[in-house]
């Protein structure tokens, strides 16, 4: 299992209009094939940076979404509420302890 980190830097007069879309955003991604776990977290110091983990079975399913047609709905969705292009990176588990 890897774990895709996205970084959102949000405009600022849209930050409730992006949770909104999320919210419908967040039903896209989880019906994606190999994905397992979305969760999205709001910036403490910043409040309109968000961080969105996606939990996928592989890289491969990743990329495989990306070309689909709820990529294309996500992305229209929430993308008009970007400062700036998201920062974007997979990881894979090297030590675990505990649950959330």
């Amino acid at each position: 299992m890897v774990t895709e980190h996205v970084l959102i830097k949000i405009r600022h007069d849209s930050t409730q209009d992006f949770i909104a879309a999320m919210e419908s955003g967040q039903e896209i991604l989880e019906a994606a094939d190999g994905a397992r776990a979305v969760r999205l977290l709001r910036g403490i110091e910043d409040e309109n940076q968000f961080l969105l983990t996606i939990e996928w079975d592989s890289v491969e399913h990743h990329v495989a979404f990306t070309k689909t047609e709820g990529f294309a709905r996500f992305g229209a969705l929430v993308g008009k509420y970007f400062a700036e292009k998201p920062a974007m990176q997979h990881f894979d588990g090297t030590l675990s302890r505990g649950a959330d």
